[in-house]
């Protein structure tokens, strides 16, 4: 069941990316208001491939500049054979009825909410990243971290995000401010969503109750395009 649009694939017949497009133009001689409506449709959804969605919104069609909407494409990661351009890690650090939060200083996301994590490096397993990212962050080493979520994250540009989601029970030491981060405690039932990437709203809820759980969103900068979420199983949830 895919949770934000009607017209998804399963997600085990992803083969690469499925776009679906809303032409926005101005005036349409009759003539051609068929075939433009046709045409975006035609060369994104046969087979899951075509051209990309700036490119595509770059085209014109007899004559008409043809604009993309964003709001309406998707474009999803499969769940199958897929090659991110980076994995990277995520961790939140949970005490009584809060949760640990960043306000991100730089890099991708800077100036959002988030936790604490980033790129996996070459030879480094997901846990020893999740641990190095915390202490160089925060200045805190976090104590039985236990993964709990993957997400998958696609980007018009290009750059994709394969991240795993860690939760910790404690830790050792005193969260403290650095160049890349200031550490905010928040209750769990306060989380600022408002401030944070727009893909969180649907994934914390279940890490905040334990639950395990799969996701996969397409972007176009930091506006959310599309998403799926799953359980940890691979079952919708809702």
């Amino acid at each position: 069941m895919v949770l934000s649009h009607a017209d998804a694939e399963d997600p085990a017949q992803s083969s690469a990316f499925r776009v679906h497009v809303e032409a926005l133009v101005g005036e349409i001689p009759a003539a051609d208001s068929e075939s433009l409506s046709k045409t975006p449709r035609m060369l994104l959804t046969s087979g899951g491939t075509g051209p990309s969605l700036p490119r595509l919104a770059s085209w014109g069609f007899r004559g008409l500049k043809l604009k993309a909407a964003m709001h309406t494409s998707v474009l999803l990661p499969p769940w199958g054979e897929w090659n991110p351009v980076e994995r990277a890690t995520l961790v939140f650090i949970f005490r009584e009825d809060e949760v640990l939060l960043i306000r991100k200083l730089r890099g991708l996301g800077a100036g959002k909410i988030n936790g604490p994590g980033g790129r996996i490096e070459a030879g480094e397993s997901r846990a020893a990243c999740a641990q190095r990212e915390v202490e160089e962050e925060l200045c805190i080493t976090p104590l039985a971290l236990e993964e709990r979520g993957e997400l998958r994250f696609q980007f018009t540009d290009g750059h994709s995000i394969h991240a795993f989601v860690f939760a910790a029970n404690g830790y050792v030491g005193e969260p403290t401010a650095t160049p890349e981060a200031i550490p905010i405690w928040t209750r769990c039932a306060a989380i600022p969503y408002d401030e944070m990437w727009a893909d969180d709203r649907h994934w914390m809820p279940h890490l905040l109750k334990g639950e395990r759980f799969r996701g996969r969103f397409a972007f176009d900068g930091d506006r959310m395009l599309a998403h799926e979420l799953c359980d940890g199983e691979g079952d919708a949830t809702s």
